[in-house]
């Protein structure tokens, strides 16, 4: 997007516009401080009240003071600034402050630069109007600390004065020279020399008496340390380059004078211009073409519908992200559904193929006892039993070896059981879920071993001592001797003892026994153990 860039001198107004694409910069219209001039800003406003303007200022009636405060930091740092800016500026509210560095002696102060536009009414009949018909501001900057971006283009050296012309472009006359200090690239001082009429045929001259009029000054100010060179760099357009280069060497020797050809120096910038002729404002006006700049003098209040705009575009960059955002997954969901309706056709064709396959079966077997619905159920219900590949046959041969060495063991039952571990885990975290410390938070349904699911087969063995003489301490010593020979069987992986036999007399006297009850329990010494087969399960 193109740039549109206000110059503003105490000689003249100019509008100038820079190309995004080209790079050339070129003038606009010159507005002169009148009714008639006004009238034709006001035009040039409303031919397009949407680019952002950018305000340069070049002006003698700019003031500059180095002033060394107390190191702060944060808000503190902002009211000093304040403070000492309305002591200083106290009759106009177009201030700037920026620090450009700390004292290395002392208390180690930080050096304040405070610049400030003396005469506010220049701004006012060019801000008004702009601000009337709502245009965009970015900032209002000042001509001269923005000549501070020169310095990385000019030979090295801890202290430059920079001369460059000024001259006023709708009469092409030399106005006067700007000679502009910096000490270790910061801004220090800037003196305007205006020059007369009768001196045009003689500038190169005066410009050199001036250049000595400043040296003299800023050593006496001490500006400059003793035996510090001063390095001056002369900013000169081409068709003058020549002449000032034959003054300067019939001059004296002692100075530290360096000429640069305006036209090289646009060449470096990859900079172009309409015509040949260079002048400081336009070369300045093209500096703003580059990244971001701060701000000097424009308020908020000046700068309001620029913000606006940029408030404008981030809402409409945000809404563009939505409406992207949305029609993505807006895709997405019609790609899903899409696919689904696609899988949706072909289990319908799947189901119609099986259809009529199943009605071709019951036309050619319509002698079957059952549907072949049902005979397809009774099919994976085969089939999952024979995943289990168990049979109670060898854990019950085992048992019966067993029970042969212990002759003294009656069986009344024997109960043969085979369930997956999984279940058996899903039925504990139900009860340990329904406990009261466990309501209302979740329970984790896992094999307790945490491997891979497991087949336990089940045996559970009730009988008695046979015979029984009422000695339970006999009884319990047999009951002992049997289940120890069945842990030592590899085959069973776990025995539990459920009701082992013991003498209820031995309760008498305790909390919880039944002593009128006891003499009928005394006949038998039943027992009931149940034995664990665990075996891995096998998904076939």
């Amino acid at each position: 997007m193109n740039k549109r860039i206000l110059y503003l001198s105490d000689f003249e107004i100019i509008s100038y516009e820079v190309s995004a694409v080209t790079r050339t910069l070129s003038q606009i219209q010159y507005f002169p401080n009148t009714p008639e001039g006004h009238q034709q800003f006001i035009d040039y406003l409303q031919q397009d009240i949407h680019t952002p303007l950018y305000y340069l200022v070049d002006t003698i009636q700019e003031e500059y003071q180095v002033i060394s405060l107390p190191h702060v930091t944060g808000g503190d740092r902002q009211r000093l600034f304040q403070h000492r800016m309305k002591r200083t500026f106290e009759y106009t509210s177009y201030t700037y402050a920026v620090v450009q560095g700390r004292e290395s002696q002392g208390r180690g102060d930080d050096r304040v630069l405070f610049t400030a536009l003396s005469n506010p009414e220049l701004l006012q009949p060019w801000l008004s109007l702009i601000q009337k018909y709502k245009i965009p501001l970015v900032g209002i900057y000042s001509a001269v600390l923005l000549t501070q971006q020169f310095l990385k283009y000019l030979p090295e050296s801890s202290h430059i004065l920079l001369v460059t012309c000024v001259v006023q472009t709708q009469s092409q006359n030399l106005q006067g020279i700007r000679q502009t200090f910096f000490a270790k690239q910061q801004l220090q001082l800037s003196r305007f020399v205006p020059l007369k009429p009768s001196q045009q045929h003689e500038y190169t001259t005066v410009i050199l008496e001036q250049i000595v009029k400043m040296q003299r000054y800023l050593d006496s100010a001490r500006f400059v340390p003793l035996n510090t060179p001063l390095s001056i760099v002369i900013l000169t357009p081409s068709y003058l380059y020549e002449n000032m280069q034959q003054v300067v060497k019939n001059t004296r020797n002692d100075f530290n004078i360096t000429l640069i050809d305006c036209s090289d120096l646009l060449e470096h910038l990859g900079l172009r211009l309409e015509n040949d002729t260079f002048w400081l404002q336009t070369t300045l006006a093209q500096q703003l073409f580059y990244g971001w700049h701060k701000n000097h003098y424009a308020k908020p209040i000046d700068k309001q519908y620029f913000f606006y705009r940029r408030l404008r575009q981030v809402i409409y960059a945000l809404s563009a992200g939505f409406l992207l955002a949305a029609i993505s997954y807006s895709s997405w969901e019609f790609y899903q559904s899409f696919s689904m309706r696609q899988m949706g056709y072909e289990i319908t064709h799947k189901i119609t193929e099986r259809e009529k396959q199943i009605a071709q079966l019951r036309e050619k077997q319509m002698n079957l006892p059952l549907k072949i619905e049902y005979i397809r159920s009774i099919v994976d219900a085969g089939n999952h039993i024979v995943a289990h590949h168990l049979l109670p046959q060898p854990s019950l041969v085992k048992l019966s070896e067993v029970l042969a060495q212990h002759p003294q063991l009656k069986i009344h039952r024997l109960i043969w059981n085979s369930n997956s571990n999984e279940r058996l885990a899903a039925d504990t975290a139900v009860r340990a879920k329904s406990l009261p410390e466990n309501r209302g938070k979740p329970i984790e349904i896992k094999d307790k071993s945490g491997v891979k699911p497991e087949i336990i087969e089940m045996i559970r063995v009730v009988g008695e001592i046979y015979p029984f003489d009422g000695n339970f301490k006999a009884a319990l010593l047999r009951f002992k001797r049997f289940t120890n020979e069945l842990r030592k069987q590899p085959l069973f992986s776990e025995i539990k003892e459920v009701d082992i036999p013991y003498d209820p007399l031995a309760l008498q006297g305790q909390i919880g026994g039944m002593q009128e009850n006891a003499p009928n329990r005394v006949k038998n010494a039943s027992f009931t153990i149940d034995i664990l087969i665990k075996h891995a399960y096998d998904k076939k």
